[in-house]
């Protein structure tokens, strides 16, 4: 973004805005709404040729801060993104959108927050003289409002909470403020947590009322055959008399340890299945089918007998109306074998922080790597190596 051009450029245009802009920040200082800071102008700006002016007010005619702008939607109006110098970032204390933006930062790197001119040396690696920073705010469909400062880059995001006594509106003193920040939920750190299940929960239950294309598969015709994992310490194949149920399918890779049923322990497996004889990618299936609340499962190994040729042949038949019946599919798609994983404990969000406003939280922006456009993604996701798994 193009800086206002420095004394020995300037310009009658360039004269004529900086009066209109001392009036401008002398009718805010007179309303106690942001310093007098007419003198020197704490944002970068497109210059007056661009034809595009600063915001002063809202919709609603209040005037806007103009350090910060309120991170008001006439800020972002003609730009995705607009800059505070950082020895401006400090000016006006009364601002709730200013001191929203420096409690973000603070609460990622507190040492930056100790000298208002100019930024450590140490965030520069500590190398070379202190930096004068900008902090640069921006807005777009596909990220959000991210704010980045040096190597610091934050999205902020409102998370709804009906259940909050005090509204944005009353604490910000203004109609409906920060439209801008969006509404994003949590995004939990691991796939083991609960906060996991529950997002899973939610978006299954979001399928089933609202997709009405999606089949609910809330009553289906069950498989021929399943593992009942109602109890954990009595793991069973079950053998369905075609009635209707939900069940869960497993997609994964076979590799080279796969447990099977074979005629001689079909009959073993429909009165038990030893759990520690289940390999990792099977524990974690029965894992997330009891978290959601499902009965039954089905894996094909399991599932069909594998040295019965007619029967292997009569399954296999059924395998698509198996998946496309099933409540839902794990694709284990990280997987190479049985004996990997498909849970993690590995933290792979940022844990996201709280901030000086209810409802406002700030986190390290997420990394959504498309999982179908790159060839480096085959060695990551070795199960789409496969073309039945489509």
């Amino acid at each position: 973004m193009d800086e206002l051009p420095g004394p020995s450029q300037s310009t009658s245009n360039q004269a004529e805005l900086s009066q209109q802009s001392g009036r401008e920040m002398h009718a805010l200082s007179s309303n106690n709404n942001s310093p007098d800071l007419s003198e020197t102008l704490p944002y970068v700006w497109k210059s007056p040729n661009s034809g595009r002016e600063r915001p002063t007010h809202n919709k609603k005619g209040k005037p806007l801060c103009q350090i910060c702008f309120g991170l008001d939607e006439a800020a972002f109006r003609d730009q995705t993104n607009y800059s505070i110098m950082w020895a401006h970032f400090f000016e006006n204390q009364k601002c709730k959108t200013c001191s929203l933006l420096r409690s973000s930062i603070s609460k990622f790197e507190p040492l930056w927050m100790e000298n208002s001119s100019e930024l450590p040396r140490s965030h520069n690696g500590g190398e070379g003289r202190p930096v004068k920073e900008r902090v640069n705010v921006s807005l777009t469909a596909e990220d959000g409002l991210i704010l980045s400062i040096s190597s610091l880059k934050l999205e902020l995001y409102r998370r709804p909470d009906s259940s909050s006594p005090w509204s944005i509106s009353r604490l910000i003193g203004s109609s409906n403020p920060w439209k801008t920040i969006p509404e994003r939920p949590h995004v939990p750190q691991h796939s083991q947590s609960n906060e996991a299940y529950s997002s899973v929960h939610g978006w299954l239950w979001d399928c089933i009322d609202n997709h009405r294309k999606c089949p609910s598969n809330i009553f289906s015709p069950l498989p021929s055959r399943v593992i009942d994992v109602d109890n954990i310490e009595n793991l069973k194949l079950y053998v369905s008399a075609s009635e209707n149920g939900r069940s869960v399918a497993l997609s994964h890779r076979w590799g080279l340890s796969a447990l099977t049923t074979t005629l001689a322990n079909f009959q073993s497996r429909k009165k038990y299945i030893v759990w520690a004889e289940l390999p990792k990618i099977f524990q974690d299936a029965v894992a997330i089918t009891r978290q959601l609340g499902v009965k039954y499962l089905w894996i094909d190994s399991l599932c069909i007998i594998q040295d019965d040729i007619e029967d292997w042949q009569r399954q296999s038949a059924q395998m698509a109306s198996i998946y496309a019946n099933a409540y839902v599919t794990i694709a284990a798609t990280s997987s190479d074998s049985s004996d990997s994983t498909c849970l993690s404990l590995k933290n792979r969000a940022s844990a996201p922080v709280q901030l000086n406003q209810p409802s406002i939280f700030a986190r390290r922006p997420l990394i959504h790597g498309h999982m179908f456009n790159s060839n480096e993604n085959n060695s990551a996701y070795p199960l789409f190596g496969r073309a039945w798994c489509f």
